[in-house]
């Protein structure tokens, strides 16, 4: 056996997707004063575009998560490519908004799920002790993709309208996915996860060899609950923050120019503890791990509670506050992604992650507008902090209560049928 190990090939190609995917999807800005101006649609009006993706994903993504499972993956990942370059196209060459939010909530949606998902369920099968590792290092897609595909886009939409760069966007993405799938090795050799694992043919993932968890089965489970709970907490809180912290800085005096500087340095430290969490992602407790983000992110505000209390907001202290953001940003998900592997096995990973999603949806969606409300009604952020206090603080708790709990045990209530081949 090559000492090279394949599924690395896996995370490399999990990376440039990624990168070239969601890095297209984040540059939704560039083509908010083009397509307004066309259409004569007000902001409000093109940010509902990201309402109908984010709605879409969390009503499909149970079912995206179901299919993972139980269906072969690489026939997914072409249809996926070839249903996200005909949403593309279709939006390039659309003249009606009715059209135009359709594709958005149902299509595109769909054939990103399709074509990007696999690749960590993949990722998932292809690692045992290198799997918080292997996890991080595709993440990093994420981390540069606003680095090289943000210019990418902004020069084609100059160069060519913003109609014809929807349009090479989709062929680009359709092609990354699709090239790479037809030569995919999808499941790694009981001796080569051995061999990664680097045991006598005994993988630790216990789960792994039976078949998907029941979706009812699943939602029984408490340690469901902790975890779902105990990331998405966090997760709608950094979300939240986000969406604030700039206009706080703003309303205090604080230059634009300045205060966009936070959303850079969230940014940096996010890349920075990716590349430390290469390192260490499979030598610690990542429970413990996700425990002491929870802290991070009640630190953090309570920090941001005391300086909307004051009514001026320090430079230095949001400084301070947005690297402590970069930190969770940086972690959260890698970490999340590993446990859920370890704790439900594999084989359920693509099911967990899809009845994770809507709970992730509906605490990003409820904490966002109920900050808003707060800062409408008050005039400050400072309530909101003190609650996202209380809820860091929970969502601690949820996640060290994780640790009550034992990881799934293999053949326990999981569907009879052998997954399809590949």
């Amino acid at each position: 056996m090559t000492r090279f190990y394949h599924g690395w090939n896996i995370v490399a190609l999990k990376g440039l997707v990624f990168a070239l995917t969601l890095g297209a999807m984040g540059t939704f800005g560039l083509y908010i004063l083009p397509v307004s101006t066309e259409f004569r649609l007000s902001r409000a009006d093109m940010n509902t575009a990201m309402i109908l993706m984010s709605v879409g994903g969390a009503v499909g993504a149970p079912i995206l998560g179901w299919m993972y499972d139980r269906v072969p993956l690489r026939p997914m990942m072409l249809a996926g490519a070839l249903l996200t370059a005909s949403s593309y196209v279709t939006l390039g060459l659309s003249h009606s908004i009715l059209l135009s939010s359709v594709v958005l909530a149902v299509f595109m949606t769909a054939g990103m799920g399709l074509a990007v998902g696999p690749l960590g369920i993949l990722v998932v099968r292809w690692f045992d002790r290198n799997r918080g590792r292997a996890i991080t290092l595709a993440a990093f897609g994420l981390s540069i993709s606003s680095i090289v595909v943000a210019p990418l886009v902004g020069s084609a939409i100059g160069a060519f309208g913003w109609r014809v760069a929807l349009i090479l966007s989709g062929l680009v993405v359709a092609a990354a996915v699709m090239v790479p799938a037809l030569f995919l090795r999808i499941r790694p050799t009981p001796e080569e996860l051995a061999w990664e694992a680097r045991v006598e043919m005994t993988p630790r993932d216990p789960a792994g060899a039976a078949g998907p968890l029941r979706a009812a089965v699943l939602l029984r489970m408490p340690q469901f609950w902790f975890i779902a709970l105990g990331v998405s907490l966090p997760l709608a809180i950094s979300g939240s923050i986000f969406m604030a912290m700039v206009p706080m800085a703003m309303a205090s005096g604080i230059a634009a120019a300045q205060a966009a500087s936070l959303i850079s340095a969230a940014g940096l430290v996010a890349v920075s503890c990716k590349v430390v969490l290469t390192i260490f992602a499979d030598k610690v407790d990542r429970v413990l791990l996700l425990v002491v983000l929870c802290l991070v992110a009640a630190l953090e505000n309570v920090l941001l509670f005391l300086v909307a209390g004051h009514g001026q907001s320090s430079y230095l202290i949001l400084l301070c506050c947005a690297a402590m953001q970069g930190l969770s940003s940086g972690m959260l998900m890698p970490v999340f992604s590993a446990i859920n592997a370890d704790r439900f096995g594999s084989s359920s990973y693509g099911t967990v992650n899809g009845l994770m999603a809507p709970v992730t949806a509906v605490a990003s969606a409820v904490l966002a507008r109920l900050s808003g409300e707060i800062f409408d009604r008050t005039g400050t952020y400072q309530y909101a902090f003190g609650l996202f206090v209380a809820l860091s603080l929970i969502g601690a708790g949820l996640m060290f209560a994780t640790r009550f709990t034992r990881p799934v045990a293999a053949g326990a209530a999981t569907v009879p049928a052998a997954v399809p081949a590949e």
